[in-house]
Formats: structure tokens, sequence, C-alpha cells
């Protein structure tokens, strides 16, 4: 395990410097839309490279790794709800049923492996009184 996450922090940690200069190239060349999401590729393999320096440094890094999945898987469930999930299908009019099937077959997988995926939140409100400093 220590080996995989030695390879990958070393893959990632090689990537830095191309995606630095793609961040630099589409912040010089394409605006601030391309810059957010080449410097958020950025900071995601910075990240992992950290996540994986911590990790090795631990003498048991078993249970740091399944903390992380489990966080993540249920992160994962809550943004992986019905109502937050929307979808627009361009294309050839032909194909439309084959990709309206492996949409529905998506959805019952999703629904399926999610026990949340169900589930309905009421909107975030917002509250002035108690910040309003009265």
């Amino acid at each position: 395990m220590s080996d995989l996450l030695k390879m990958g922090s070393i893959n990632k940690a090689n990537n830095i410097g191309n995606k630095g200069l793609q961040y630099a190239r589409s912040y010089a060349g394409s605006g601030l839309k391309a810059y957010a999401r080449s410097f958020e590729m950025l900071r995601n393999d910075v990240f992992f490279c950290q996540y994986a320096a911590n990790t090795m440094k631990t003498t048991q890094p078993l249970p740091m790794l399944k903390d992380a999945i489990y966080h993540m898987t249920e992160i994962a469930s809550y943004v992986f709800r019905e109502e937050n999930l929307e979808f627009a299908i361009h294309g050839n009019k032909d194909k439309f049923d084959l990709i309206q099937m492996k949409l529905e077959l998506l959805l019952n997988s999703m629904k399926n492996e999610n026990s949340r995926f169900k589930e309905k939140h009421s909107d975030i409100a917002e509250i002035t009184a108690d910040f309003a400093g009265e």
C-alpha cells in the first residue's frame, strides 16, 4: 500500500509542473473560468501528495485510509441524490432511446447503491435575526 501511495504521489508531483504551466496558460489565454478549473486540478494534485505523505508517515495507515473512504462515501451519498441530479441531452434523435436507457440504468444503480438517493432536504433558509447583532 505504501508503494502505491508513493507511486501515486510521484506521478502527481511530476504532473504538478505540467499543470502549473497549463494553469498559467489558461489564466493568460482564456480568462477566469479556465483559470479556476486548472487551479482546482492543481490543488487536487497537491492535496493528494500531502495526504499520501501524511499517510506514509503513520505506522498504521489503514485506519486513516478507511476513515477517508468512509467520509468520502458519506459526502457522495448526500451529493448524489435524486433532487441534485439533472440531465440535458443533446445530439442525434436516433440515439436518444439508447441514451435514455443508459441513463435509466445509471439512475437505478445509484438508487440501489445509495440509501439517501430519495431523501429530500428543505432549502437552506437565511436567518438574519441571529446575526444582525440584536
